[in-house]
């Protein structure tokens, strides 16, 4: 009786270690690692994204009421210039043919005496005074006009403000055209964005006074409005005086886009181009333009809807199965229990989710596949190992965009060495 009482009290420690054992050796594994993610309470806003380039909203236009010879130009359109940057230089040519007129001047006073003498002893040469008169009178007006003209000449086009050049019509050794401006300038404040033609569901969500972030390149090597230059030649006495590009020069010109910036703006313009198919174009006014060049390309992401206070998820994390949503839990032993879940907004990266058994906190996998399912043991997937990843793909990126670099340098060599030939 005794021995029949111990074996039922050591029953209980029998079956407790048989389920443990089968949990821990009969539970199906999978040996692939997973990212491990966490349910989230925050603010979820919905957003559209597109491309957009920085174009001119009010312009300045300079002109001349002369058309004059170009000795020099300083700048191209695109470039930021400072006030009183010279934009223009014009040649002095027109003081030649002043001097020439001057000297021309002096000899028809010259025959006008002779004449007035000749006169005033009988000779008939009145008809020949008033002809003279005449000629010396039209030189002393193409003379004050060449003297107007010379003092615009003397000064040269310069920026009245600090400014972007929108156009620039005149080329160094061309003639300006009077009938054009040769100048069009707009400031940073008269700038705006405009964005491509965007055909998206979405679009029809968007409206007068969304919020946009502008995601810019950060310049690490240069200043706003500074102009993007070639790489210098540099030479090398080698014996074959060779000419080849500076490899700091290289190295600073690929920084140039180092990482991203954002910026605010507003949706101030929708321009609708086709309403079947919601083709639209929209335009934002930014609150400084300083980060900015003209003509560049930014990105643009437009938010038109905020949710506060939900649990999320990543978009990836959520699993549709016969039209019904999942998500994957694991504990702290690694073992996943398949979760039906219901969902709300979403903005293409974060999802709202929604069950009366989910909570903040709760660790989820977020990347899960095919293989995964409900009462399986994974692998955690470190964040450490995540990141080294990341590093051996980032430094592989590295290894190829510098052999593309090479061989673009190695072409740019070559078109300047043929270029000099010519």
């Amino acid at each position: 009786m005794r021995k029949k009482d111990e074996i039922i009290w050591i029953m209980p420690a029998i079956f407790i270690f048989i389920i443990l054992f089968m949990i821990k050796f009969c539970t199906p594994k999978i040996n692939q690692k997973y990212v491990i993610e966490k349910i989230t309470r925050e603010n979820l806003e919905l957003f559209v994204d597109m491309k957009g380039t920085v174009v001119a909203h009010n312009i300045t236009k300079i002109g001349l009421d002369v058309n004059l010879s170009v000795d020099d130009v300083y700048y191209k359109a695109g470039d930021f210039v400072k006030k009183g940057d010279v934009i223009v230089k014009f040649s002095d040519y027109q003081k030649n043919r002043l001097n020439e007129k001057r000297v021309l001047l002096v000899i028809k006073n010259r025959e006008l005496r002779n004449l007035e003498k000749q006169k005033e002893l009988g000779a008939d040469v009145s008809q020949k005074i008033q002809e003279l008169r005449g000629e010396i009178s039209g030189l002393e007006i193409e003379i004050k006009d060449e003297m107007r003209n010379t003092r615009l000449v003397q000064r040269s086009v310069k920026s009245p403000f600090d400014a972007y050049i929108v156009k620039i019509n005149a080329v160094k050794g061309g003639i300006t055209n009077k009938n054009d401006p040769i100048l069009i300038l707009a400031k940073r404040e008269d700038l705006k964005i405009v964005s491509e033609s965007v055909v998206n569901e979405k679009v029809k969500n968007l409206n007068i006074g969304n919020i946009a972030e502008i995601s810019i390149s950060k310049r690490e090597n240069k200043k706003a409005g500074e102009e993007k230059t070639l790489e210098k030649l540099v030479k090398i006495e080698d014996g074959k005086n060779k000419e080849i590009l500076s490899n700091k020069n290289l190295k600073e010109s690929s920084d140039l886009y180092s990482e991203k910036k954002i910026v605010e703006g507003k949706l101030f313009k929708i321009n609708k181009i086709n309403k079947i198919n919601n083709m639209s174009i929209f335009e934002f006014f930014l609150d400084s333009f300083k980060e900015l060049f003209l003509n560049e390309n930014v990105d643009v992401r437009v938010f038109y809807q905020k949710k506060e206070n939900i649990l999320t998820v990543p978009k990836q994390a959520v699993v549709l199965k016969n039209k019904k949503s999942y998500i994957y839990l694991i504990d702290k032993n690694n073992l996943v229990k398949e979760r039906e879940v219901l969902v709300g907004i979403d903005n293409g990266e974060k999802i709202e989710v929604l069950g009366a058994d989910i909570e903040e906190g709760m660790e989820i996998v977020g990347n899960p596949d095919e293989k995964i399912g409900n009462n399986v043991i994974v692998e955690r997937k470190k964040i450490q190992d995540e990141e080294l990843e990341n590093k051996r793909r980032l430094e592989k990126l590295e290894k190829e965009n510098e052999k593309l670099e090479n061989r673009m340098n190695e072409n740019e060599r070559e078109i300047i060495r043929l270029k000099r030939k010519q």
